[in-house]
């Protein structure tokens, strides 16, 4: 979509038609109406994402780059266990 239609932010919702392989529904398939309530919550996440303020974002990576950090040993030689930095994304605006 980026490359034929310019457009920056494209998003694909991908789901096993089989369903998870553990968690609380492990070994079910997921039924029609279990695919339109995770179709709900990626609808409201794509919400959160669109906001102007961008604050659920910005908590939302920091959550992510907590959880990184915490399940990484920095091995010599190894990134820096900071998942901004070792992206390579420019994310200087986040306070």
């Amino acid at each position: 979509m980026w490359k034929e239609h310019n457009i920056i932010n494209s998003f694909t919702f991908e789901c096993s038609f089989c369903g998870p392989n553990k968690g609380l529904y492990k070994d079910c398939h997921f039924t029609i109406s279990m695919l339109k309530e995770l179709g709900q919550y990626f609808c409201l996440a794509l919400l959160d994402y669109s906001e102007p303020d961008q604050l659920k974002a910005k908590q939302a990576l920091r959550e992510i780059e907590s959880a990184f950090n915490k399940s990484q040993s920095n091995p010599v030689g190894m990134g820096s266990n900071n998942l901004i930095e070792d992206t390579g994304a420019d994310y200087s605006k986040i306070p």
